[in-house]
């Protein structure tokens, strides 16, 4: 007991319930919010609808067509335009049937959205953001070794592309012209595309 013959702490047993049944709900709540599965699930989903669609390509040596390319084989950054082109539209837009009814926003069935893998996850009009970084192309030295295949003589120089019309690829600069706003040093040209 203190000097004014209280006890310093109380001993009363009914404020122990409250805070055990606070607890409980507690523990279940963030149980809940961190439940794995459901969340290693939807990454697996996306996972599998980005790298299954295939797109083609010429191959520089053989002048052969290659078929059925995926994700994984990407190996050039004429690969990467083409699965761009091809493969990530495939994924976001064909990756689930068409009557899907998670396409649609139940409050406003005019508007549609993205569904992948019969996952709707990406919300909104226009859901995907791309950070696109051009750098320029040079021809390579006549002394350089690689001058001497018969594939493009070309490499990168470290100055970045900030206008569209620096970019010699006429799609490209319809891509950013539609797509992409302005040039910003932290991202590149950031392009946001919609769910149609």
């Amino acid at each position: 007991k203190t000097a004014g013959g209280m006890e310093p702490y109380p001993t009363q047993k009914w404020g122990l319930i409250p805070f055990t049944g606070f607890c409980a709900i507690y523990v279940i709540f963030i149980s809940m919010v961190l439940w794995v599965p459901e969340g290693h699930d939807v990454v697996q989903s996306l996972t599998e609808a980005l790298k299954r669609p295939t797109f083609s390509k010429v191959n520089p040596l053989s002048r052969e067509i290659d078929l059925d390319l995926d994700f994984d084989r990407i190996e050039t950054r004429e690969d990467v335009l083409c699965w761009l082109a091809v493969s990530f539209s495939k994924a976001l837009y064909n990756s689930s049937s068409s009557d899907n009814v998670l396409g649609n926003y139940a409050a406003s069935p005019q508007y549609k959205q993205v569904v992948i893998n019969d996952w709707n996850i990406l919300l909104g009009q226009r859901p995907v953001r791309l950070s696109l970084q051009y750098d320029h192309i040079v021809p390579v030295s006549n002394l350089s070794v690689t001058a001497r295949l018969p594939v493009a003589q070309l490499i990168r120089d470290d100055r970045p592309v900030t206008e569209r019309t620096e970019l010699k690829d006429l799609r490209a600069q319809e891509v950013l012209q539609k797509y992409c706003g302005n040039y910003t040093e932290e991202m590149g040209f950031s392009c946001m595309l919609s769910v149609d």
